[in-house]
């Protein structure tokens, strides 16, 4: 009689997948599928073009301080008779990149020059030249650095 009443107790029901888990609810799915989705969705690009636009335009009043910067600073050595020609590229305010072209030009000699294509994209200015027969690419994130690199240039090839 023993035997029988440990067999007649009620055991719990045996999950039907066979792997020994639950299904899961189907709120938990839609939440996760909706995760899923949030991470998947890529940043709207109304944004990101917007805030491109706003670093350009605020970067490119950086440079263009820079560059009446060191022209004033060309202007003020008498020993050479340097001039600093920039040129730029005539694209739509609302563009998120800018162009320009640079030149530096010893006027005594017709060898020793500087000229660099630049482009402005976001908050960078890349820099791209030819010198001594190999190209050249160098990207800045500030307009620092840039100016440090436009003096380190004049001073190497120009003596100022």
């Amino acid at each position: 009689s023993s035997s029988s009443s440990s067999s007649s107790g009620k055991e719990p029901p045996t999950p039907k997948s066979g792997k020994g888990s639950k299904a899961p609810s189907p709120l938990a799915t839609k939440k996760s599928l909706e995760k899923k989705l949030l991470v998947s969705l890529p940043s709207p690009q109304i944004l990101k073009k917007c805030v491109g636009f706003g670093a350009k335009v605020l970067f490119e009043d950086k440079i263009r301080r820079v560059l009446q910067k060191i022209s004033k600073f060309i202007a003020t050595q008498q020993t050479s008779k340097l001039t600093l020609d920039v040129v730029w590229l005539s694209l739509s305010f609302f563009d998120s990149h800018a162009q320009f072209s640079l030149s530096i030009k010893d006027e005594t000699t017709s060898y020793r020059s500087f000229s660099a294509d630049c482009e402005i994209d976001g908050g960078s200015l890349r820099v791209k030249r030819f010198e001594e027969m190999s190209y050249k690419c160098v990207t800045f994130s500030t307009s620092e650095e840039f100016e440090l690199f436009l003096r380190i240039h004049m001073k190497r090839l120009f003596g100022v």
